[in-house]
């Protein structure tokens, strides 16, 4: 942050959908397992869940969201400035960031 108050440096933040193909039995077996495994390495624990967020000082938060067969794993936001870097955001919007993009994937399904 500069004397004035501007935030300097570049944001970089990265997030991936996964569509899993449906089970045989259930179709969001995958889905589950793949989020089950992914909560347990961010937040030992949690895997129950359907949603789970870690804040990391230097790199922004990292979530995972799950619904039906979508999987969403968000990192970021944060900011490098030369060498220094420090996060750009917290759970909160990381979580709500996951959520809009699960939101689009299904009403793209749904306008097949």
């Amino acid at each position: 942050m500069t004397p004035v108050g501007r935030v300097t440096g570049t944001p970089l933040a990265v997030a991936w959908h996964i569509r899993f193909d449906p089970g045989v039995k259930d179709p969001d077996s995958e889905a589950r397992e793949a989020f089950k495994a992914v909560a347990e390495a961010i937040r030992p624990g949690q895997g129950s869940t359907s949603a789970v967020c870690v804040e990391r000082d230097a790199l922004g938060p990292v979530s995972a969201s799950r619904t039906g067969r979508d999987l969403v794993i968000v990192a970021g936001p944060y900011r490098r400035d030369g060498n220094r870097v420090a996060s750009d955001s917290v759970c909160t919007k990381s979580l709500r960031w996951a959520a809009d993009i699960l939101g689009k994937g299904h009403r793209q399904v749904a306008g097949k």
